[in-house]
């Protein structure tokens, strides 16, 4: 196991809701020690002490958590993707279901949908399963319909 590989590991370890809610635990620990310990000291020293320990606090979260809000990012992205994907799918299917000769045209979806057409053709193109690839030609221009009925 590589140095990196070493790292990775320890950071999905930390970033366990275990180990996250055991942090926490130490934390509360030292604040609560520190409030005690400042007891005798007036309220400005105590305000200076609690504000340090929050700003180690905060830090910590940041280290732990920093590499965290990466992947985040990266899984909201994704499913914005799945969703707009979904989305087009639906629409698409749908122009073709509701025309009259169920074969449309790639501009024709693309007037339909609102999608460009190079969207729709690239949407067709990456769902086979859900469209049937051109067999007929309308003048020239490939015509598409659905595999299977939409409800």
């Amino acid at each position: 196991m590589g140095s990196g590989e070493q790292w990775a590991a320890i950071l999905t370890a930390i970033r366990s809701p275990q180990v996250l809610v055991g942090w926490f635990a130490l934390v509360l620990g030292v604040v609560a020690i520190a409030v005690i310990a400042t007891a005798g000291l007036s309220e400005s020293a105590k305000l200076l002490v609690l504000g340090g320990l929050g700003a180690l606090f905060l830090i910590l979260v940041v280290v732990i958590l920093g590499g965290g809000v990466a992947e985040v990012a990266r899984q909201v992205e994704q499913r914005a993707e799945q969703q707009h994907d979904l989305g087009a799918t639906i629409a698409i299917a749908f122009s073709i279901r509701g025309h009259h000769s169920r074969w449309r045209t790639v501009g024709g979806i693309a007037r339909d949908t609102g999608l460009s057409e190079e969207t729709v053709r690239r949407h067709i193109e990456m769902h086979p399963e859900v469209y049937k690839q051109p067999i007929i030609r309308l003048g020239g221009t490939p015509i598409y319909g659905l595999r299977k009925p939409v409800a």
